[in-house]
């Protein structure tokens, strides 16, 4: 995980040091909207990796067995 975080960190380097390597504006897009699409693609990779291994998994609607409702459902240990 590290290298691939390593390799992100370069390819944005890259779109930005690309204009002193070449002169052809063509060249510059291309090579840009490809490191682009494979940062996406590798942050999408570490975020996946990331899921499975941990328990951490945020959503934004509560679990199922959660009781819903009024605050006064939910006193917890209050009673």
């Amino acid at each position: 995980m590290s290298v691939v975080i390593a390799f992100i960190g370069l390819l944005l380097v890259l779109v930005q040091k690309l204009v002193k390597l070449s002169d052809n504006e063509n060249t510059i897009r291309i090579i840009s909207l490809v490191s682009i699409f494979f940062v996406y693609y590798l942050v999408g990779f570490v975020e996946e990796t990331y899921r499975k291994k941990s328990w951490y998994g945020p959503q934004f609607w509560p679990p199922e067995h959660y009781i819903k409702g009024p605050l006064m459902r939910d006193q917890g240990n209050n009673i």
